[in-house]
């Protein structure tokens, strides 16, 4: 058997063992690509003034009575809600999530996460786990790394043909290969891009290889500790930590805030760049002030990080495409959509293959089998 028979049959099973899931893969991202402008069930009316953050914070004590707030993320666009994330006053280790109104200040409780619709919540689990938790997630990681073969694969195999654009006047099934040549070579570079960001997101030890193998070190942001309290003293409010941040801390605006959950945590601040909210484009700087005195306790600004630590802590916006803005969301919108159809026209050639093997081996037996019409009895031949 030839190396190209070889590959082919190695393309062949692969796809054909991960169609199913590439196929959840590929459509299940491709809607979250646009999941700001697509989940609007949870979405306000934009007007001209937000409300003060003291009465967003009162709205949100009279919806859930002895609640701790632990984290708030701001808006990114106007439309959106903020969303905060309590923890429940009998199990502290309980949360419970409340999209409010920054125009009007009402607050309802959400199912999502980041305060998304149960819609997009349950796509997003779709996408990471096919909702089957840890087991569902190794499958998923398993399906990237069988998108990489793939498009290696595919690539070699495509070399020979040179299939560039569909074939003038061709039939369905002609155009079926042709479809699935064009979208795996005009996919295949964001394909490795995507494929191989999800396994990092899954596998994390992946980046804590290439830091290490790069010699970088840097400390996770929250990690700082705060120094040992006063005598009586009392953690700061989260009022008190935003008015501290437009204080003393660098960015333009706060755009999240991890309050401290036990003594000797630092209170985490992000802060954008720009003052535009709906802007993906800059990294954001993350900030640790110590939680009982506000004072500023490390800063840092993935632009200044080394590569290595650079690439690794941005895995997860290159795999969305919103590292790259709103071209980088199209792009990766057009590739996941390619991982779908590719798994649908391969499905298509096989099955054709196949259909045509079968028939070609019914003609076989046919012509080796004897004509019954020309045997004769023995009373025939006396």
């Amino acid at each position: 058997m030839s190396f190209h028979n070889i590959l082919v049959k190695l393309h062949l099973w692969t796809g054909l063992a991960a169609a199913v899931v590439l196929l959840v893969l590929g459509t299940s991202g491709s809607i979250l690509e646009w999941a700001p402008e697509l989940d609007r069930v949870i979405a306000v009316g934009p007007q001209d003034h937000v409300l003060p953050i003291s009465t967003l914070i009162e709205s949100v004590h009279r919806a859930a009575p002895g609640a701790r707030i632990q984290q708030l993320l701001f808006a990114k666009r106007a439309w959106e809600p903020y969303i905060f994330i309590v923890s429940d006053p009998v199990s502290n280790s309980s949360r419970h999530i409340f999209a409010v109104n920054p125009y009007t200040g009402t607050a309802f409780q959400t199912e999502g996460a980041d305060g998304r619709s149960s819609f997009m919540f349950n796509v997003r689990r779709l996408h990471t786990s096919l909702m089957a938790g840890k087991p569902g997630a190794l499958v998923i990681n398993c399906a990237n790394l069988f998108a990489i073969f793939l498009a290696l694969t595919g690539i070699l195999l495509w070399w020979p043909r040179k299939i560039w654009k569909f074939t003038r006047g061709a039939s369905w099934w002609r155009i079926n290969f042709d479809l699935h040549n064009i979208a795996g070579l005009y996919s295949m570079l964001f394909v490795l891009v995507i494929a191989g960001t999800g396994a990092m997101i899954h596998w994390r030890q992946v980046g804590n290889f290439l830091v290490k193998l790069a010699h970088q070190q840097g400390s996770r942001p929250g990690s700082i500790r705060s120094k040992p309290a006063p005598p009586l003293a009392e953690a700061l409010t989260l009022e008190q930590v935003l008015a501290r941040a437009d204080q003393i801390l660098p960015g333009r605006r706060t755009s999240a805030v991890a309050m401290g959950s036990r003594p000797s945590d630092s209170v985490l601040v992000v802060r954008a760049r720009s003052a535009d909210s709906a802007s993906t484009l800059k990294p954001q700087i993350f900030c640790s002030i110590d939680q009982y005195t506000g004072e500023l306790l490390a800063v840092d600004d993935p632009s200044t990080r080394p590569w290595a630590l650079r690439l690794t802590s941005s895995v997860g916006s290159i795999h969305e495409g919103f590292y790259f803005g709103l071209p980088g969301r199209i792009i990766a919108s057009f590739s996941s959509t390619a991982i779908p159809v590719s798994a649908i026209t391969g499905f298509v050639i096989w099955w054709r293959r196949k259909m045509n093997e079968r028939r070609r081996l019914g003609e076989t037996l046919r012509k080796s089998l004897p004509d019954l019409r020309e045997i004769r009895t023995p009373a025939e031949m006396h």
